[in-house]
């Protein structure tokens, strides 16, 4: 019974390992990275963009609808919850790309650019959070 016992827990870490091992190499696939801090893994970049200072732009779209709550950040524990409302949000920011001017632009005083760029990158990263999380579930 304790070989038993031992020998499901060995497959069952066998199973974790290689789990973590393919949402990595996924994760690489999408250009999302983390970076170790006190053996807490912390979300460092999407897209070779630091995904949490784009938070404030979620935080303002998601404001617009209670599908989300506001305080849905851009952290791994919310890809799930972000890539199934990904075309919701996705449509929230295509509307306020249709605004004479932006929230961010008339808040922040920044050119149109700088804010329309913003709103692509969020856009580009929210992309990213759907294709990784899309794949790991078909996979694992």
């Amino acid at each position: 019974m304790k070989i038993l016992r031992i020998f499901k827990r060995k497959v069952l870490k066998n199973k974790v390992r290689k789990r973590h091992q393919l949402k990595r190499e996924i994760q690489k696939k999408y250009g999302i990275y983390f970076f170790d801090n006190d053996g807490y893994e912390v979300l460092y970049s999407i897209n070779n963009e630091h995904a949490s200072e784009y938070n404030y732009l979620l935080r303002y779209i998601l404001s617009k609808q209670n599908i989300l709550h506001e305080d849905t950040t851009i952290e791994e524990f919310n890809f799930k919850r972000l890539s199934k409302n990904y075309s919701m949000i996705r449509e929230l920011i295509q509307k306020e790309l249709l605004r004479d001017n932006l929230q961010e632009q008339l808040r922040f005083k920044i050119s149109r650019e700088t804010a329309v760029s913003n709103m692509k990158n969020l856009q580009s990263i929210l992309y990213s959070i759907t294709k990784f999380q899309h794949e790991f579930d078909d996979k694992k």
